[in-house]
Parts: C-alpha cells; structure tokens; sequence
C-alpha cells in the first residue's frame, strides 16, 4: 500500500544542502532513467543541489529537505549535537514561532516529520499541491533565520532528554543496541 500510495504522488523533491534558496540554476539539468517518473537536477550557484520529479496523477507534492550532517560528523564523546539540532529546526525562526512550522502544515492538511540517520538529516513534508510555495517559504526560513538561543537550545534538550527516557522505559535492549554500534 506505501509503495503504491509513493508511487502515485505527485512527487517534487528537494534536496537542500546546507544552502539558501537562491541563486541561478546551473544550466546542465540532468535526466535518471531509473526512476518511473522524469527526474531533473539542478545545482544552484549557492550550493544548493534541487532534485525535481512530477507525478500529476494525485494533487499533492512533497518537499524532502536533506542536510549532509548527522551523527557521523561528532567527535567521540561530544554526540548529540546533530539530534539536538534536528530539533532546534521546529524551535522557530524569524517569521515563524516555536512549532509554528508543525501547525502550519497540519492545518493546510499535509503531513511532515524529521529523521536522521548517520550522515544526514531529513526533513519530509506531504502537502496539497497548492500549499508548495508555503512549504518552500517555511524551509528557506528556517534556513536564513533559525532562532538558536539558549532557551530554545534548553527546551530542545530537556525534550530530547524526555524522549530518551521514554525509549529506554519501552525497549530494556536499548543501550545494548547503542553501545553495539559505538562497536561498530
């Protein structure tokens, strides 16, 4: 069922790395075979690497942001930083309030969330075809502006330290499975 609701979306990715949006689009779009839709990539002279892929059958778009960072990039004994940051990214920013980004989503009926593996952190957004500008405009942003202060940085500790606890409760092989991929 994933694969084919996936499959019938509207898709129209964007993967961000690091940058603004902005800049000329670099003029050697490139076309992959391999997927079932027409793929188009384009390097913005900010460094900004945007993946295009349509599918009109369904009205919906998703925006996928991807950031080269995540817990490959901490030194041993300093982790975290790349989990805490994941969550500073719903913290607010210049035009957007603590959360805001969430409920502005929500209420124009879409779906989001946020993932991190070892060396990226994804953000995902599933929205009605009309709200895409909006989607860009919240991601740029939290990209020009993220609010980075010590309350924000404590409450999105505290929440991860919540989060934690909660994870440990529910699954007793938990730090096993940490420290076999310290191992690793």
């Amino acid at each position: 069922m994933n694969e084919l609701f996936r499959y019938k979306t509207k898709l129209l990715i964007l993967c961000l790395s690091l940058s603004l949006l902005g800049g000329r689009a670099h003029v050697d779009a490139q076309e992959k075979k391999d997927f079932p839709f027409p793929v188009t990539q384009y390097k913005r002279t900010n460094g900004l690497h945007v993946i295009l892929s349509e599918d009109h059958s369904l009205p919906l778009v998703s925006v996928v942001v991807a950031y080269r960072v995540g817990s490959i990039n901490e030194e041993p004994g300093k982790t975290g930083l790349a989990y805490l940051m994941e969550n500073m990214m719903f913290m607010g920013s210049e035009n957007v309030n603590r959360m805001q980004h969430m409920s502005i989503i929500n209420r124009g009926g879409g779906e989001l969330n946020a993932t991190m593996t070892e060396d990226k952190t994804i953000f995902f957004q599933r929205v009605p075809s009309n709200q895409l500008s909006r989607v860009l405009w919240l991601e740029s942003d939290r990209m020009k502006s993220l609010q980075i202060d010590a309350s924000n940085v404590e409450q999105a500790k505290q929440a991860i330290l919540e989060e934690i606890s909660l994870r440990k409760a529910r699954d007793p092989y938990l730090q096993s499975s940490w420290r076999f991929d310290q191992l690793l």
